[in-house]
């Protein structure tokens, strides 16, 4: 037991994994469109990042929607996130929409979001005439600015207004 003794220097690498889900980047509200609009139109563009610690920024991210009662009515492109319509959108149908977003980062980590969207009710049914035909006979030079017809029309459309307009002579 002489007391000697040797060091050895060793070295450790830690590898830096993917243990973070991505964040979505993108809202959780698309707006607004128009019922009756074409199908195949890109209503939201879902949008993540995983910048995990170390400062790593995975851009395998993958798009895919979850199963929802809404979800049908969508399809998303699983590399650009951008969600369009499969069917044409009725507002007297559905008045607004809910489905559910999922990115997950090449390692498996996903992370959900949450998208309402809402159907604008446009005018699609031409107005019907309430008022009935008649043929009225006007005497000459009786006078000008008398009322000889009242038109009426209503828009049967879910959000119509009635008219009413006179005709004079």
């Amino acid at each position: 037991q002489a007391g000697n003794s040797n060091s050895q220097d060793i070295s450790i690498n830690v590898s830096n994994i993917d243990e973070h889900a991505p964040t979505f980047n993108s809202g959780s509200v698309a707006g607004f469109f128009n019922e009756n609009t074409d199908t195949e139109q890109v209503i939201y563009t879902a949008a993540a990042s995983n910048n995990d610690t170390g400062g790593i920024d995975n851009p395998f991210i993958t798009y895919t929607l979850a199963s929802t009662a809404d979800a049908s009515a969508f399809s998303i492109d699983s590399a650009s996130g951008e969600v369009t319509l499969v069917s044409d959108p009725d507002y007297e149908a559905f008045e607004n929409y809910a489905f559910t977003v999922i990115a997950t980062d090449q390692a498996g980590n996903s992370n959900a979001q949450d998208i309402s969207i809402n159907v604008s009710n446009i005018d699609e049914h031409a107005p019907t005439f309430n008022s009935g035909s008649i043929s009225v006979t006007v005497n000459e030079n009786s006078g000008a600015e008398q009322v000889i017809y009242t038109a009426a029309a209503s828009n049967n459309d879910a959000v119509g207004i009635d008219k009413i307009g006179r005709a004079h002579v």
